[in-house]
């Protein structure tokens, strides 16, 4: 099974189904995030590493296409 490199704007499911949002931060933008329904909006989310340990594996949904100008 190929592993899983998470990049932002990707939907990803976790272990038990849920949708995950993968952000990047802006001041930080090599520190990946994830953020599901269950958060209140404001949330920072968490990152995505403690996303992928505690309800992983995780497996890519979508990933939008690259945009390029």
């Amino acid at each position: 099974m190929p592993t899983y490199t998470p990049r932002a704007g990707d939907l990803v499911r976790d272990a038990d189904d849920e949708i995950w949002f993968v952000y990047a931060s802006e001041a930080h933008p090599t520190h990946l995030y994830g953020i599901n329904a269950s958060y209140d909006p404001g949330q920072t989310g968490q990152p995505i590493k403690t996303v992928a340990t505690q309800w992983g594996p995780l497996r890519l949904e979508h990933r939008p296409a690259s945009i390029t100008s």
